[in-house]
């Protein structure tokens, strides 16, 4: 590979960790604003606090959304990696299903908080449970793939989390 090549492939490399990394970050974000207003008072304004929660669990989903349309395209860091370490495929496959079913129970929760403004019956505390389970997951992801990019490339994709 000459020096032209291995400059542009460099490039390429950065330009998919600095994708993953805003993707990250943008997801991370959107756990805390959900955080927020979950742990905001609820009783006696529950339509609010519905609302509010449902806004930021809109938000979570659509980050993502972007994370995983971003992650699924060839070029991105979890291709690439697939494609130069296959040894490493089943983490990656680990990883995207337990993506999809984590955006599956948001959807589905989101689903129930649609429902619930219809019968004007909250429950708010098991509402917290079912996104506090939601977050969990989603750190457990995000350390799960900052552990497989490390091993992939010795790169802390974790780093200022």
């Amino acid at each position: 590979m000459d020096d032209a090549s291995r400059a542009h492939a460099e490039q390429d490399a950065q330009s998919r960790f600095r994708t993953s990394k805003a993707d990250r970050d943008r997801s991370l974000d959107a756990i805390h604003l959900l955080e927020v207003h979950a742990a905001s008072a609820g009783p006696g304004r529950e339509e609010e606090w519905r609302a509010s929660v449902q806004g930021a669990l809109e938000t979570l989903r659509a980050a993502l959304s972007q994370q995983a349309e971003n992650s699924l395209g060839p070029d991105s860091l979890l291709s690439t990696i697939r494609t130069e370490q296959p040894h490493l495929c089943p983490k990656i496959d680990q990883l995207r299903r337990r993506h999809q079913a984590v955006s599956e129970q948001i959807d589905e929760l989101n689903t129930e908080l649609r429902s619930v403004a219809e019968r004007a019956v909250i429950d708010i505390a098991d509402i917290r449970q079912t996104l506090d389970l939601i977050a969990t997951e989603l750190r457990y992801q995000r350390a799960r793939e900052s552990d497989l990019v490390y091993e992939a490339y010795s790169l802390d994709l974790g780093e200022g989390d």
